[in-house]
């Protein structure tokens, strides 16, 4: 609220107030159906009590009327003087005061027969393709007299108020009492692998304010007509509009088969998968530095076959060198019925015990065969121990 210092008619104080200020233009997107209103007519500027419903403009004497202060959720400015027949504070402002009380019920009840033709249109420019609500193939006539349903008749564009409210569960002569919101959704869901004229809208209706709200429940606004009273006074009648607000909410998609898509999409999941494994695994495997996840994924094998020690022929067999033949001989089976030895093949050691070992023969000539001698006696299958081998000597053929 703004007080000036001038008036274009009487050069009086003047107060501009949201109603002078706010002027309701057409809303893009939006359509308001009035199903109430209060109407406060022949309004000038002047001096008169505040509204008595106003519990911060009530007063008992001069004293609770500060004079220039502004009345709180009120008309004017208090002028310093207590009106004892009404009880609250004398304003200087547009005069008389509205009077906020709602008319009961509600003055254009039959607004819910009023019908709201929708035209929308829709454009999709990767497919070229340009859409609107209305079918090509629907008649005149038939639009005259079609109303929209949504199972018997889903894409006539003429609406019923009342249909709309009763589809957002919403009672018309609760509603009309104090405003509400609505929002009309339109959805475009197309395929436009078949034809286009099966290109075609849904509607759904959705209250967008809440049932429970407590102070400035529903939807309202204040308007003015303004003129001059034969005497040249300027006066305005204002009116509080209270009724229905429905806004457009328009949503679409749309879709065609593209084989390059289709083979684009595949490779990038295909390289994504991959990409997955080997991101996963280092993370796991140097992030996370724990052991559980390579027990699980790695499986460790042991040969549980035990193995004995290394035979010597295992060891001269893969000591001999590329080519050559190793020529070994094992000491012969003993005769049973033989009661001595050759001095050659036997001797006895300084602890008296006789050993058993291979005859030892020298080169002789370019034959190159020859024996190892060892100075104790084994076999050649027997498990190799550690031996101290005084003389050895051995040749390949």
């Amino acid at each position: 609220m703004i007080k000036t210092n001038f008036s274009a008619s009487t050069g009086a104080n003047n107060v501009w107030d949201a109603t002078d200020l706010v002027i309701p233009s057409a809303e893009n997107d939006a359509v308001f159906i009035t199903t109430n209103f209060i109407q406060t007519p022949s309004q000038q500027s002047g001096k008169c009590p505040e509204d008595t419903n106003n519990k911060f403009a009530r007063c008992r004497t001069d004293s609770g009327c500060t004079a220039g202060e502004q009345v709180l959720l009120g008309n004017g400015f208090k002028t310093g003087q207590c009106v004892q027949a009404t009880g609250t504070c004398e304003i200087d402002g547009w005069c008389p005061a509205e009077v906020d009380d709602k008319p009961e019920p509600p003055i254009f009840m039959e607004a819910e027969n009023f019908t709201i033709m929708v035209k929308n249109y829709v454009t999709f420019p990767e497919f070229d393709v340009k859409r609107r609500n209305i079918p090509d193939d629907m008649k005149g006539a038939y639009i005259n007299t079609c109303r929209y349903h949504p199972v018997s008749d889903p894409y006539c564009p003429i609406f019923t108020v009342q249909r709309l409210v009763e589809l957002a569960h919403e009672n018309f002569s609760v509603v009309a009492r104090t405003g509400a919101i609505f929002g009309f959704i339109i959805e475009w869901d197309c395929n436009l692998d078949f034809s286009v004229e099966y290109c075609l809208p849904k509607y759904q209706i959705r209250r967008i304010d809440s049932v429970e709200e407590k102070i400035a429940k529903g939807w309202n606004f204040r308007h003015a007509d303004y003129w001059n009273a034969p005497d040249g006074t300027r006066r305005r009648t204002l009116y509080k509009f209270y009724g229905i607000k429905f806004v457009f909410m328009v949503y679409g998609k749309a879709g065609r088969f593209s084989p390059e898509e289709l083979a684009m999409n595949l490779g990038s999941g295909i390289g994504l998968l991959g990409i997955a494994t080997i991101l996963c695994d280092f993370l796991t495997d140097f992030l996370l530095r724990t052991d559980a996840f390579g027990k699980s994924k790695f499986e460790r094998i042991r040969d549980t076959k035990k193995k004995g020690p290394p035979t010597l022929k295992t060891m001269l067999e893969n000591a001999k060198p590329p080519g050559a033949v190793m020529v070994i001989e094992n000491e012969p089976d003993a005769d049973p019925d033989a009661s001595t030895l050759d001095d050659d093949s036997s001797s006895s050691d300084e602890d008296g015990s006789t050993r058993r070992g291979l005859p030892e023969q020298t080169p002789s000539g370019d034959s190159g065969f020859g024996v190892a001698r060892p100075e104790k006696h084994f076999l050649l299958d027997d498990p190799v121990k550690p031996v101290h081998f005084q003389r050895t000597r051995v040749t390949s053929l």
